[in-house]
């Protein structure tokens, strides 16, 4: 029973998996931020996209097509 409480002390003071820790969750946050901005721009994009298709097929009015 000693052995394995001065196990898990040396292994409670031992602080070299911290870093990684932190830059796995790092990663998951850049992760996150990109997920979230490359949805909100792949609706502005198909917005832009399916306009222009519109005003080059003549569906759209010139007058919006500048």
């Amino acid at each position: 029973m000693k052995n394995i409480q001065a196990m898990i002390a040396v292994l409670w003071r031992d602080r070299s998996g911290i870093a990684a820790a932190e830059y796995a969750m790092l990663t998951a946050v850049i992760a996150l931020v990109v997920l979230v901005a490359v949805s909100q721009l792949s609706g502005a994009v198909s917005g832009t996209m399916d306009r222009a298709a519109d005003c080059l097929d003549g569906t759209e009015a010139a007058s919006n097509c500048q």
